[in-house]
């Protein structure tokens, strides 16, 4: 039941919700994968999270235009050192990735 009652709550959130961006209504499911992920940008993902244990965590303050790639090269760093996230065996020359990367192929 409580399983069910957070999926709704994301559903609503990311989907049945409309926002105002850029001057258009849109969800943030479609504001991911129709505006953002085209842009072909990788590091974005960094910034625009959906907040899952799986992602990248939120940053405590707001990305700011002159700092934007000093922010995401920070917020990629962690992430990529986070052995939650990745596993890098130099021994056997193998890694474990999170499934991020395989978004932006």
């Amino acid at each position: 039941m409580f399983m069910v009652r957070i999926h709704s709550l994301a559903v609503i959130f990311f989907i049945v919700n409309m926002y105002l961006v850029a001057g258009k209504k849109m969800n943030f499911d479609t504001l991911e994968h129709r505006v953002v992920r085209p842009l072909k940008v990788p590091l974005i993902h960094f910034a625009f999270v959906c907040a899952a244990a799986s992602c990248p965590p939120l940053r405590p303050e707001a990305y700011r235009g002159e700092m934007l790639d000093k922010q995401l090269n920070y917020r990629a760093t962690i992430f990529i050192n986070n052995a939650k996230n990745n596993t890098f065996d130099l021994t056997h020359k193998q890694s474990n990735l999170s499934s991020i990367f395989k978004w932006f192929e």
